[in-house]
């Protein structure tokens, strides 16, 4: 039969997770797998002797949560991934159901339609095979060596190289993948892996060490497990003066409106909740990598058109860094009002006339100078981009006042920002 062994991994790892985590020494695990010719079926069973599932629980084990119950520390992520892996399955036309007694143990049995397609479509279904593979998550002998990555069996932290394309030229951006589910790390890294160079850490104490000595483009750590404490690993990031510039995505099993105001407090970036798709992760990751080159393209257009001799102002790694963060607030705050100039200098622990002193001297320009000049580099990347109302671009990159904006605007780029946008580049 065709199938994804990627899928088929997961789903059994998952089950085999969950049968461990309930049995005990001397209790017994059966996998097998069989099929049902008449029906045309596959049918995977795993069955152990250990600690049976409630009776009450039973009907939800493959929700996201058990009602009323969500908030026990215990039942994060135990049922989430049960759900995964029936999603999984079902992706296939294939159901999975449990069965569990006190006395006679637990069964899960997945039940899989045989199929058949041509060459060209089992080329597309089906990845390389990785059954054989299943003791460990990441298979023993992987394609890694031939990649060029490297696998650390002993701390679990797997890198993919984030060197040279197939041109030997064009290197990947990293992205840093933090949590101690190894299942879901791994599907994590599989989705990513052909656009981004990727490396796992399991504890905080890696992924620091791995941002310290790689400097990844991007971020993404479970919010909150036995072993990973999002929160605080996204704090301790931002709280850096060399990686505060680093976008962290945060994701979760349950994501309240509280934890988004928790998270953002500690500076995360976009939070997902599970389950997510592959187009909404690359999406989020897409918008966090374009918003963060261009913040660098804009402080590099800032420092070259208010230095006199723009490559030394550029060559200063502080005043760079420093102004990176200062623009990264600014956009983020773009569509916002409230006094800026105050929230700029709490969250860089400065007083006003502090704040203004460090980015005179890096730019010559004042505070609200410097925010203007940010926000009307802003629009006119918008304005090349897009067609939306000029107006509704004035407000979304902090201008109330219309008239005020577009003053502006032509004192700063010689025209009107109706005008510019009209221009050709800004249709393509």
């Amino acid at each position: 039969m065709d199938y994804s062994p990627d899928y088929i991994r997961i789903v059994v790892n998952t089950l085999l997770s969950n049968a461990f985590n309930r049995c005990k020494p001397n209790d017994t695990m059966v996998l097998s797998i069989g099929s049902d010719g008449m029906q045309g079926k596959c049918i995977l069973t795993l069955s152990d002797t250990g600690e049976s599932i409630p009776k009450k629980e039973l009907p939800y084990l493959f929700s996201a949560f058990l009602p009323n119950e969500s908030d026990k520390a215990e039942n994060k992520g135990h049922n989430v991934e049960l759900f995964f892996a029936k999603q999984l399955i079902e992706k296939f036309n294939g159901h999975i159901e449990a069965k569990s007694d006190p006395h006679k143990g637990t069964v899960f049995t997945v039940i899989l339609p045989v199929t058949h397609r041509c060459a060209s479509e089992r080329k597309a279904y089906a990845s390389a095979d990785l059954l054989s593979s299943l003791s460990h998550v990441v298979p023993e002998h992987n394609d890694a060596a031939v990649r060029g990555d490297k696998f650390d069996q002993d701390n679990a932290t797997y890198f993919v190289a984030a060197g040279a394309s197939e041109n030997g030229k064009t290197k990947k951006p990293v992205v840093l993948i933090v949590g101690d589910n190894k299942n879901r790390m791994r599907y994590l890294a599989s989705i990513l892996q052909s656009s981004y160079g990727i490396a796992i850490a399991e504890n905080e104490k890696e992924a620091l060490q791995i941002v310290e000595n790689e400097m990844p483009e991007l971020i993404i750590a479970e919010a909150l497990t036995s072993q990973v404490n999002g929160f605080k690993l996204c704090k301790k990031i931002k709280g850096s003066n060399t990686a505060n510039a680093i976008p962290v995505i945060l994701i979760t099993s349950k994501l309240t409106a509280d934890d988004r105001v928790y998270g953002f407090k500690c500076g995360a970036d976009a939070f997902l909740a599970h389950p997510f798709s592959d187009e909404e992760l690359l999406a989020v990751i897409e918008q966090l990598l374009n918003n963060r080159k261009l913040i660098k393209e804009n402080c590099a257009q800032i420092m070259a058109s208010t230095n006199n001799n723009p490559t030394q102002g550029i060559k200063n790694r502080k005043d760079i860094d420093f102004l990176e963060r200062v623009t990264n607030i600014i956009y983020r705050e773009s569509g916002k009002t409230g006094d800026i100039i105050s929230l700029l200098a709490s969250e860089m622990c400065l007083s006003t006339s502090q704040l203004n002193r460090r980015i005179k001297a890096a730019t010559g320009l004042t505070t609200t100078n410097y925010i203007l000049k940010v926000r009307l580099n802003k629009a006119k990347k918008l304005l090349m981009k897009s067609q939306k109302p000029i107006g509704e671009i004035a407000m979304d990159c902090g201008f109330n006042d219309f008239a005020y904006f577009s003053r502006s605007f032509k004192k700063e780029f010689g025209m009107t920002p109706t005008s510019f946008q009209r221009l050709p580049h800004c249709e393509n």
